[in-house]
């Protein structure tokens, strides 16, 4: 059931759905069959409360190159060189939202290469 109240997340769909399946079938297996359908809009919203929660939480430097498969190093050059996403440093931290990581990957396209004769 899709709620309207929600503010915006930035998780995959299909992450997000996979989610949500799997969480549906423990708590079928808890609770057995007939109470699952009573209880479905209760998990729909923990589940959206859960993801927005961590949509908001911001990263480390190490947590943004495991999940973008990218090097620590390679995202501390592009933070002295001045580009890359959008990074707050608290002391000598540094942290990543996830809404600015979205937007800079989402802002990086691919050109593609023409051959030349």
């Amino acid at each position: 059931m899709e709620r309207t109240d929600q503010p915006e997340k930035s998780l995959d769909p299909n992450l997000e759905a996979s989610i949500r399946r799997i969480v549906r079938e423990e708590i079928a297996l808890i609770l057995g069959a007939n109470s699952q359908t009573n209880i479905a809009e209760l998990i729909d919203r923990k589940i959206d409360d859960l993801l927005v929660q961590n949509a908001e939480e911001p990263l480390t430097t190490q947590e943004v190159a495991l999940e973008y498969g990218l090097s620590p190093n390679y995202l501390s050059l592009m933070r002295v060189e001045g580009r890359g996403p959008n990074y707050i440093k608290k002391g000598r931290k540094v942290f990543y939202k996830r809404k600015d990581l979205a937007a800079y990957f989402a802002s990086q396209k691919m050109k593609k290469m023409t051959q030349t004769p």
